[in-house]
């Protein structure tokens, strides 16, 4: 299958299924997720707090989820053999994701920032990749519905869902 084969909904599906699949790996509470014409989410139990009442325990979980969308969208890059290009992608694009991720570890590790950043880039690699059939499919639930509440997203996630 080629990348053009997939439409910019569906691009959007994937990159929001693998924020949602790497925040149900770490056992975070997701409440809803959908898109619009405007914008994407997944509501979890973590939120985004400031970084002052940011627990340290709770940074690699915050970093992990944040990168489980562009990690699922360059999976499926890859799968159609498509070189993966973050700036180009169909989908939304890890953009503000990778901001938010830059500065979470600018501001908890300074120095170390690069070093630790490839190593959640590389921890969230495994989650999702392990988890690849939920990605594929919360993606085709969220695609065909638009909006998904906690509920579907376990059915979806754990396989009993008619979604």
């Amino acid at each position: 299958m080629n990348i053009n084969d997939y439409s910019y909904r569906q691009i959007v599906a994937y990159h929001e299924a693998g924020h949602a699949v790497v925040a149900w790996s770490h056992s975070v509470r997701i409440y809803s997720m959908g898109y619009g014409p405007k914008n994407a989410y997944v509501r979890d139990a973590l939120g985004w707090p400031l970084f002052e009442d940011m627990r340290l325990e709770n940074v690699p979980k915050h970093a992990q989820i944040l990168l489980g969308g562009e990690i699922a969208e360059k999976a499926l890059y890859e799968l159609c053999s498509e070189f993966y290009d973050p700036i180009q992608s169909m989908g939304l694009g890890p953009n503000g994701d990778l901001e938010k991720l830059q500065e979470l570890a600018e501001y908890f590790f300074e120095k170390n920032a690069v070093d630790w950043i490839r190593e959640m880039r590389e921890e969230t690699d495994k989650i999702v990749l392990k988890n690849w059939a939920r990605v594929e499919a919360l993606a085709a639930a969220l695609d065909h519905k638009g909006t998904l509440t906690g509920i579907e997203i376990g059915l979806v996630i754990d396989g009993t869902g008619p979604i």
